[in-house]
């Protein structure tokens, strides 16, 4: 019976499994030519999520008894008409829109003349568990979801996460030059606390950032998606504007950028909170809509939920401790 057990534990299964991932500042990520070196004393901590499947029997049980883990279908972390090589391509484009939308953001509450183009999201791909087969067709470039403005991939995600009604959803889309709105059906989350799901990949049409100078981020342990969009903010923010943001403090957050600035909502927050709590971050920034299950999870960690980079920004200008 003694190895029993730990040859039970070995044996795979057919879960997934969410885990807290890292907690890693995003100073070093950014370069940006002729500005002051970064000397801030705290930093902004980007948080992320590990995604596995299968896995092993002891890590089900082990799901079952942590509270910062989730057992979830295998469909949540890779669905299973598309590829991982797919599913990476798609979140690397994410990541690279969210970097974009993050400088144009940051220089502008900076004072300077930043904005981007984009002409909408076009449609790329419709996964067979969609319900939108016959409602969209590949190349639909959409414009508008329920009203709200879509002109790139993450307008997108965060109109989804805006919407009340999460079993359908309108769409004003241009197709062969034709402009046009129908409604289409929504499936479920595909990670915790994630928004509804149209079942599509899609890319950004149109859109080019125009800075007054380069920004370059280089990520580290991101593997993608559009989550590290209020961190990225943040940390240009601080880099191209006088005194130090942090205020001494290790500040993580997390939560999707908009072009209008506004912060929206992300899956995986509780494991997020953990991963910044393991990293001694003394507070965490979330998006309203993950503000109470951030709140669940936390042990210690001070959450604070905020809904723009401005109102991030004016928070932690207000509570640094020079200004307290």
């Amino acid at each position: 019976m003694g190895l029993l057990a730990p040859a039970v534990a070995i044996v795979p299964t057919p879960h997934g499994l969410y885990a807290p991932g890292t907690a890693v500042a995003v100073a070093p990520m950014i370069d940006i030519p002729d500005a002051e070196p970064e000397s801030n004393e705290g930093a902004f901590l980007l948080t992320t999520v590990v995604g596995q499947t299968p896995i092993l029997a002891g890590q089900l049980l082990l799901g079952h008894l942590d509270d910062t883990l989730v057992i979830v279908p295998p469909e949540r972390i890779v669905p299973p008409e598309v590829s991982p090589q797919e599913l990476m391509a798609e979140n690397a484009r994410m990541l690279d829109e969210s970097q974009a939308v993050a400088s144009v953001v940051a220089l502008r509450l900076a004072g300077y003349n930043a904005f981007f183009t984009g002409t909408g999201v076009r449609v790329t791909g419709i996964s067979p568990e969609s319900q939108v087969q016959d409602l969209l067709q590949l190349g639909d470039r959409i414009i508008a979801l329920d009203d709200m403005p879509v002109r790139t991939t993450s307008d997108l995600i965060v109109a989804l996460g805006s919407l009340v009604n999460w079993s359908s959803a309108r769409v004003t889309l241009v197709r062969a030059g034709e402009t046009m709105e129908i409604t289409i059906p929504l499936l479920p989350p595909s990670e915790p606390e994630g928004p509804p799901r149209i079942g599509i990949t899609i890319e950004t049409a149109g859109q080019v950032a125009q800075l007054p100078f380069p920004v370059e981020i280089q990520p580290r342990s991101v593997v993608g998606g559009p989550s590290a969009g209020l961190m990225f903010t943040l940390a240009i923010y601080d880099r191209v504007t006088p005194g130090d943001l942090t205020g001494g403090r290790r500040i993580a957050g997390t939560g999707t950028i908009d072009p209008e600035g506004r912060v929206g909502p992300i899956g995986g927050v509780a494991q997020k909170v953990a991963a910044a709590e393991r990293a001694g971050a003394s507070h965490f920034l979330v998006p309203r809509e993950n503000a109470i299950d951030a709140r669940r999870a936390s042990r210690r960690i001070v959450i604070v939920e905020v809904g723009t980079a401005e109102e991030a920004i004016r928070w932690l200008e207000s509570t640094a401790p020079d200004n307290s």
